[in-house]
């Protein structure tokens, strides 16, 4: 009885200081006969993570285009994901490019508070539906497009790394959130002694 009192009182932790936290059962069950399988004491009851991010993943098309605008834009499909990440914060995960990376391809993981009052409006001034990692033509030329980096810059680029794939520079204005939402929850534990 104790036990699962502590396990409420964990899950009301948690809860209390908006962290994640995924119960692993006691009991497990064949995939094919269904019959339980012996108690297994290795895994621990719970895995909790402090911070519960949303990210929203967008990718161009074969033709190298992401079409932002008819995707996630004020007036495009993905209305649900655009309040849901406008109501709890998030960040999108951008990749663009043809070929393979690191060469072909770049990638962005962007503030969605970001993308919607800084981004988005640029991209809607300059009349631009989409996005491309390269651009096309030449900046004299009255056709030329800017490439995604125009719009989207380096400080939300996200590096290759090989064997590995997009790693999260040091530099990069996630772990700055990570560390005040982390900061945020220390002073709340802090008030509770």
């Amino acid at each position: 009885m104790a036990k699962k009192s502590a396990e409420s009182r964990l899950v009301q932790l948690t809860n209390g200081l908006g962290w994640y936290h995924h119960k692993y059962g006691d009991v497990r069950y064949c995939p094919v006969c269904h019959v339980a399988l012996p108690k297994s004491e290795r895994a621990p009851d719970f895995a909790v993570a402090p911070i519960y991010t949303w990210i929203e993943c967008k990718n161009n098309d074969a033709t190298g285009r992401w079409n932002w605008k008819d995707d996630i834009g004020p007036e495009g499909k993905r209305q649900g994901q655009r309040e849901w990440l406008h109501d709890k914060g998030g960040w999108l995960f951008i990749e663009l490019g043809t070929k393979p990376a690191p060469k072909g391809k770049q990638a962005w993981l962007i503030p969605w508070p970001h993308w919607e009052y800084v981004i988005e409006p640029k991209l809607i001034e300059v009349n631009y539906s989409s996005l491309r990692m390269e651009s096309i033509g030449l900046p004299m030329q009255k056709n030329y497009r800017f490439a995604a980096i125009d719009f989207l810059g380096v400080v939300y680029m996200l590096k290759w790394k090989a064997k590995v794939g997009w790693t999260i520079p040091v530099s990069h204005p996630f772990w700055h959130a990570l560390h005040t939402k982390l900061l945020g929850w220390s002073s709340f534990t802090e008030d509770m002694l």
